[in-house]
């Protein structure tokens, strides 16, 4: 199930995201929570209201970006160059509501 919420939020692979953790109040390892969870379920309505995505194309870094990033392995400078730029780069929103339940039942 944590692949489908994956696919939701464009992103790859079966680790659980944040938010899936969030809403079946997952707190460990996910390996761990799996094993103890019996079942999974959800339902409800999501309603977008508006889904905005930027055009695809080949986005390139400034050049005084590039300038910035750590030429080798610096702890530190990592850390300001991430405090500085971030990590991710946002392509798309979506906006609206959902009315959900989520059910967790566990194995004992």
């Amino acid at each position: 199930m944590s692949e489908q919420f994956n696919q939701e939020l464009s992103l790859s692979g079966k680790i659980p995201s944040g938010l899936f953790n969030a809403m079946f109040s997952f707190r460990g390892c996910w390996q761990k929570d799996a094993v103890v969870t019996k079942s999974l379920a959800f339902d409800g309505w999501i309603i977008t209201l508006y889904d905005i995505e930027l055009t695809r194309s080949q986005i390139t870094l400034s050049e005084h970006v590039k300038q910035e990033v750590p030429s080798s392995w610096d702890a530190a400078a990592l850390a300001e160059f991430i405090d500085k730029y971030g990590t991710h780069i946002v392509v798309g929103v979506k906006m609206g509501d959902k009315d959900v339940i989520h059910i967790k039942q566990l194995q004992n």
